[in-house]
């Protein structure tokens, strides 16, 4: 699948990437590999059509051709934006890490151990919930997602 990574608000195709692949903020194609790219400034669609660089007469690259028939909007997960059941998880992730710091598991699950287990309801709770609605999402979204991969 490529991306096309517009400019927020103009439409104007800033960056095309063959066979992207998107991990987190990066976007790791055939043709080029984007660090951090960010969402104030970048939208970005799915095609599986080509797009075309256009130069002027001195042979520079001056823009995108924009023939594209089929773009897919992105499925944004939890307010982030995802293209992939891995994207989903690490939004999951992102949010548990969130409420609770590795220490905090850690002491929690040690508690739980020895018989204090005050807080594992909650926190177990709280993280079968994350788990299942990101679940509910990816099947929700299946369609969408096995069109990005």
């Amino acid at each position: 699948m490529n991306c096309i990574i517009y400019t927020k608000n103009n439409g104007k195709i800033t960056y095309f990437v063959k066979n992207c692949k998107k991990e987190g903020r990066n976007f790791i194609g055939d043709n080029i590999k984007l660090y951090g790219v960010k969402e104030r400034v970048f939208d970005f669609r799915w095609t599986r059509d080509s797009v075309d660089p256009v130069f002027d007469e001195e042979g520079k690259q001056i823009g995108w051709d924009k023939k594209v028939l089929e773009v897919i909007e992105c499925p944004y997960y939890q307010g982030y934006p995802v293209s992939t059941g891995n994207d989903v998880d690490d939004v999951t992730k992102k949010i548990i890490r969130e409420k609770y710091s590795l220490e905090d598991e850690i002491k929690i699950l040690r508690k739980k151990m020895t018989g204090q287990d005050q807080d594992w309801e909650v926190y177990n709770s709280f993280i079968e919930q994350q788990i299942l609605e990101g679940k509910q999402f990816k099947e929700k979204q299946k369609w969408h997602i096995d069109k990005l991969e």
